[in-house]
């Protein structure tokens, strides 16, 4: 019975350190020396074009590649919860994940903008050392956040430890047009 009290504490902890994400305080960075450089996150163009419309707002949607390029295990939330596997190939930017799409302000700062949620939710994956993922991302862009834009991702040495050692890198900057 105690074991089971134990796993039951364990996997609430868990679930608190899963829902504490930063849409309610989005980090904004001047200094690129605020990144680890663990993590080599490209996209696939440096440019991309509005989407859908969705009345005055429209999506983007951009793809790219993550290499861990590290000797090192991380783990982030940005796996499928569909899919099982601890291990992913693809990897999803999405509401309520580590991964946040943002624009740059005027005074040089980053914003996260409105991202797409995942209908069956996100969860916990490796980041292998050496291993290449393929990444896809999302968002709601309405016209005054045309611009710069990147990609951020946090992510854990640790992932029962998630809010407290977290790493965090950045693509490369793209822009999206009209």
């Amino acid at each position: 019975m105690k074991i089971f009290q134990i796993i039951c504490f364990q996997f609430l902890v868990l679930l608190f350190l899963i829902s504490c994400t930063e849409n309610n305080n989005p980090v904004k960075t001047n200094e690129e020396t605020e990144f680890n450089n663990n993590l080599e996150i490209i996209t696939n163009e440096l440019e991309y074009h509005l989407d859908d419309n969705f009345g005055k707002n429209y999506s983007c949607s951009i793809s790219g590649t993550l290499l861990n390029s590290t000797q090192d295990t991380f783990y982030s939330n940005l796996g499928d919860a569909f899919n099982s596997n601890f291990d992913q190939e693809n990897l999803t930017i999405a509401y309520q994940t580590d991964g946040y799409f943002e624009y740059k302000l005027i005074d040089k700062t980053w914003k996260n903008i409105e991202q797409f949620r995942l209908i069956e939710g996100s969860k916990i994956i490796r980041l292998l050392p050496g291993v290449e993922y393929k990444i896809s991302a999302s968002a709601i862009v309405d016209t005054n956040k045309l611009g710069e834009h990147r990609i951020r991702i946090n992510y854990y040495k640790n992932y029962l430890s998630a809010n407290i050692d977290t790493l965090r890198d950045t693509s490369n900057v793209f822009s999206i047009m009209r």
